[in-house]
């Protein structure tokens, strides 16, 4: 039976749809308000994957040899965590003994047996949870350890006769720690989501009582037409119409992994997901801006006659694009499933990165469609940058063999970054830190920020170029 402070998170999730409800009602329409209800559901599970992710309390573990005379050769140590087979905290090594002072040495993995950096025992941090065992496994040793944590202190006489064996010892933590946990962590995760879901409701709640949609709401009809338009002339006069939107990515996939697989496949795990991952944001980003550089001149005979926003032509665009890449999205996770990877909800938070490139693929159309405008040359540059970008953006290979310099500078790659965090979740099943998030976020921003000035700027000196 679950204690009661497992249920602090969920209901602070519910009190504040309650809030939300009531506050808002009046104020704003009833499919408005279900959104904001929506927004703070997928918050709530957005914040409490990051704090149980990175703000959890810990113990610390020393284990120590015991130094009896003549016993002791090689040990691996590793902690398993509530039984699951992810989560493991490994501290891998051995314990060789010192026939001349007499006592057993800890030594790293990779320095067996170099007396630098020796120490007779060894501490790590261990999540606080109700299950946790440390599993000893190595060649034939034997020899007395202590174990401690908190104000638990317990000897275990690891002995083994064979070869590979392992040896489990139960280092519960005590129900006071759990509870104490629990509830420091929820105190983390009440500041946090409260911050968050005001920042996010208020700004949506202001730009709606500003009405700065309101132009666009006008044209709807306008604006409907011009996506059905952009998706259909994508595909007229074709045999297989829409169902390029399937073949297409599956097609460029297969010549990536036929090329590929032979020099990175058995290196890379899961491969074919991880090359997946790579080409499906980065095809969504190209798509998107491309199709959005041109969206002022291929729709210069409506703006010139008709005062519409101009914008209106790029979102049209990008409306097109999202639908591609959602149509794409839904077969990468039917190639997860084939994979065998398993379906976790932590898959939620890819929600974030999808907004994160919404945002940006618009800040980048607004910043080439406004370029291409007063300069021809753009499209020729921007398919040469996109070439860099590709190679740069580690879609077919990894960058695991880079030193962490190097790796940090591939993170100034906003595609790589986007790129990074599918592959997090969906293989590695981890959730990126926070300041990955922070990173992902000022990049949309900033892109959007610098094309929503530049229209604004230039926007009657568009209809003299054009």
């Amino acid at each position: 039976m679950l204690a009661w402070y497992y249920f602090l998170d969920p209901a602070l999730v519910i009190i504040m749809c309650i809030v939300c409800f009531i506050a808002f009602r009046k104020l704003v329409s009833r499919k408005v308000l279900m959104i904001f209800v929506l927004i703070l559901l997928w918050l709530g599970a957005f914040t409490g994957f990051i704090i149980n992710e990175y703000y959890v309390l810990n113990d610390l573990v020393t284990v120590t040899a015991l130094n009896e005379a003549g016993k002791g050769s090689g040990v691996s140590v590793a902690l398993k965590e509530d039984k699951k087979d992810t989560g493991f905290y490994f501290v891998q090594g051995q314990w060789p003994y010192d026939e001349t002072n007499g006592y057993y040495f800890w030594v790293p993995q990779g320095d067996a047996y170099h007396q630098e950096g020796m120490t007779q025992s060894i501490s790590f941090n261990v999540k606080i949870a109700e299950n946790r065992k440390l599993i000893f496994s190595g060649s034939p040793w034997c020899g007395k350890i202590r174990i401690e944590y908190g104000n638990v202190s317990k000897i275990v006489d690891t002995y083994s006769s064979s070869e590979f064996s392992n040896i489990s010892v139960d280092i519960p933590s005590t129900p006071q720690n759990i509870r104490n946990a629990a509830v420091n962590q929820f105190v983390r995760f009440a500041i946090a989501y409260i911050i968050l879901s005001s920042i996010v409701l208020i700004a949506v709640f202001l730009v709606i009582r500003k009405n700065s949609f309101g132009k666009l709401m006008k044209y709807k009809f306008l604006f409907n037409e011009l996506i059905k338009r952009d998706f259909t002339l994508k595909y007229k006069r074709t045999i297989l119409g829409m169902v390029w939107s399937i073949i297409s990515p599956l097609l460029n996939l297969l010549i990536m992994w036929l090329v590929f697989n032979q020099i990175l496949g058995n290196n890379v795990h899961h491969f074919v997901i991880y090359l997946f991952a790579g080409q499906l944001v980065f095809s969504y980003f190209s798509d998107a801006t491309n199709l959005g550089m041109s969206s002022l001149l291929d729709n210069a005979g409506i703006f010139t006659k008709v005062n519409v926003p101009k914008y209106m032509f790029l979102f049209s665009r990008n409306i097109s694009s999202l639908i591609n890449f959602g149509i794409t999205l839904l077969i990468f996770f039917v190639f997860v499933g084939f994979e065998g990877l398993p379906f976790t909800s932590k898959y939620l938070m890819l929600v974030y990165p999808v907004l994160c490139m919404i945002i940006f693929n618009v800040g980048v159309g607004l910043i080439l469609s406004a370029l291409f405008v007063f300069f021809r040359d753009m499209q020729y540059l921007w398919g040469i940058f996109t070439q860099l970008l590709m190679w740069t953006s580690a879609i077919f290979y990894t960058i695991d063999d880079f030193s962490e310099s190097v790796r940090n500078i591939f993170l100034l790659n906003p595609i790589y970054l986007y790129i990074r965090y599918f592959r997090k979740i969906v293989i590695e099943s981890t959730v990126p830190s926070v300041w990955f998030h922070l990173l992902a976020a000022a990049y949309a921003l900033i892109a959007f920020g610098i094309g929503s000035w530049l229209y604004k700027k230039y926007n009657h000196e568009f209809l003299y170029y054009v």
